[in-house]
């Protein structure tokens, strides 16, 4: 098997070169695995990493944060997540009210962010809502109170194909801040699904998510972010040239030929 190419996830497998001496090794280092070390201890998660990424012949790594880390250990390139449907232009509507959470409805969530943004909503009847649709572990006196505001609507996990984003207005990740994990984040998978159905973002938390026009970062300050909702309302139409061309820039077929170039 000495012409295959061995792609590796797995960021303590400092051992496949024992196993694969003559193979081409591509290790991808898509998360801050060490950040999860028990009691904080990671020296033994940083020296596996470390030797891992010297036995591969080439590091890829998803964010910028993630490859200033890794570049202690080895050179190491940025390899970003990627669109793999088509850019579809939006359906033309005055009537976009919908802040859509698309993914795991979990304690990453900043959900007292959540809560104040809806209260302002309720307390001064705007035409807003939020949904949170996908899979939950929230349980208890939290989903009692998600269930009851008339704000927010929670729904079960979907494809990204099944939701109707007529009335859509943006992608909604309100994530807190201090998660380790998602603070390495430039961009998460679920963003260019999201961006090739039209649909801006509008985020919290996660400081070193990558810079668009089309990225909105929201202040958590719910009268600066209702402005920011409205002001959206206006430009909405306006952002679709930046959102497609950077969606048909990062799609699977350039993609492909981005990772080919490493083999």
């Amino acid at each position: 098997i000495d012409d295959y190419i061995i792609i590796n996830f797995n960021y303590d497998y400092y051992f496949l070169k024992d196993i694969f001496s003559n193979n081409k090794i591509i290790t991808i280092i898509n998360d801050d695995f060490w950040c999860r070390a028990i009691l904080g201890y990671e020296k033994p998660l940083r020296w596996v990493l470390n030797k891992t990424c010297l036995i591969s012949d080439c590091v890829l790594t998803v964010s910028q944060p993630l490859k200033a880390q890794l570049d202690k250990f080895c050179k190491s390139e940025i390899f970003y997540p990627w669109a793999d449907i088509p850019y579809r232009f939006p359906v033309v509507t005055s009537n976009r009210y919908i802040l859509l959470f698309w993914g795991y409805i979990n304690s990453r969530i900043n959900f007292d962010y959540i809560f104040n943004l809806s209260d302002e909503f309720k307390r001064y009847k705007l035409n807003f809502e939020i949904h949170l649709v996908g899979p939950s572990n929230i349980k208890g006196n939290l989903m009692k109170k998600l269930d009851l505001h008339p704000k927010i609507s929670v729904f079960p996990s979907c494809d990204i194909h099944s939701i109707n984003s007529s009335n859509v207005l943006a992608a909604f990740i309100p994530y807190i801040d201090g998660n380790k994990a998602d603070d390495v984040t430039s961009i998460p998978n679920k963003a260019f699904p999201l961006l090739a159905c039209g649909l801006p973002l509008l985020i919290t938390g996660m400081p070193h998510f990558i810079k668009k026009e089309f990225i909105l970062r929201l202040t958590e300050d719910v009268s600066d972010d209702v402005r920011i909702l409205l002001s959206l309302r206006e430009k909405f139409y306006n952002m679709q040239d930046s959102i497609k061309g950077f969606v048909e820039k990062n799609n699977s077929k350039s993609r492909l030929s981005h990772f080919i170039s490493y083999c």
